[in-house]
């Protein structure tokens, strides 16, 4: 009897898990992915959605900035709709340790409330980011 409840909990222990997982992973998925696999950060002023980067003005590597960046982006609500919107103020280029980039774009100034991110790859889809963590985004970006 001991031995048919040990494989049940562990069957539902790892059930519980991999489910978790897959969510989390989702939700990760359709922004930026884990932290823990970011080497740096680098933020340029953006001079056109074309060029690939415009002048470096910062370069995070701590790995608490990073997961501050990255966390305040991850949780960024998706606006509704196709946007047209105008040049961004920055990009930034997330360097995974596998030497993989992402570039995210971000509408970003001291003035702001919120601010505005998108992955250039999927530059009709916009997301707001809330207005705490806009306010730690300024202080470490600018």
């Amino acid at each position: 009897m001991k031995k048919r409840f040990s494989k049940i909990a562990i069957v539902s222990v790892s059930t519980f898990f991999i489910v978790c997982f897959l969510i989390i992973w989702n939700k990760w998925n359709d922004t930026l992915v884990f932290s823990i696999f970011i080497d740096r950060i680098s933020v340029y002023e953006t001079p056109d959605f074309h060029q690939k980067d415009g002048t470096l003005i910062k370069v995070v590597e701590d790995n608490r900035s990073i997961q501050t960046i990255v966390n305040s982006i991850n949780s960024a609500d998706q606006m509704p709709g196709v946007l047209d919107v105008a040049m961004p103020m920055y990009q930034i280029t997330l360097t995974y340790k596998n030497k993989k980039e992402v570039d995210v774009l971000l509408w970003l100034s001291k003035d702001d409330i919120k601010g505005m991110c998108m992955l250039k790859q999927n530059n009709h889809v916009g997301y707001i980011i809330d207005e705490e963590r806009t306010k730690s985004l300024i202080n470490l970006l600018l």
